[in-house]
């Protein structure tokens, strides 16, 4: 729940706020509860969110969740698992979700493609839940990746 993780205190320096301001963020919060799409957020809701995801951040980042220590691959592990969960509840559109995994399939599809030598290809086998690498030139396939034995 949003509000309750603004409700109470200060940006800056999390001191509580004036009743005033808990009023307002009340109010902030009960719009975006309401509405089911950003475009239907007011601007002021919308800072107010962003505001709390850049908190939320820093005191992530604070904490050791630098994403700067994760890996290109890590970091879309995490937004997979993050779209998929939402769009089970309900709060993604499925052009959405299907928009955002093209782009993750086409960046995997690309690393695939650089990873290996110009005459080796590599194909992921689902059942073992592993890359499989073959030779374009001889039809050799193996397990482990060319340049990790003596195969390239």
């Amino acid at each position: 729940d949003l509000s309750a993780g603004m409700a109470g205190k200060d940006e800056k320096s999390e001191r509580p706020t004036s009743p005033k301001h808990e009023s307002k963020k009340r109010r902030i919060f009960q719009e975006v509860k309401s509405k089911s799409t950003t475009k239907e957020v007011g601007k002021e809701a919308r800072r107010a969110l962003e505001k709390e995801a850049v908190l939320l951040k820093e005191k992530l980042e604070f904490w050791g969740g630098d994403l700067k220590k994760l890996s290109k691959f890590q970091i879309m592990i995490i937004q997979i698992e993050t779209r998929i969960s939402d769009f089970a509840e309900g709060h993604l559109n499925a052009s959405y979700v299907q928009c955002k995994l093209n782009e993750l399939g086409q960046l995997l599809r690309d690393h695939e493609e650089n990873s290996v030598p110009k005459d080796w290809t590599c194909t992921f086998d689902r059942e073992e839940k592993t890359y499989r690498y073959t030779n374009k030139l001889t039809g050799k396939s193996q397990l482990t990746h060319p340049g990790e034995d003596d195969g390239s």
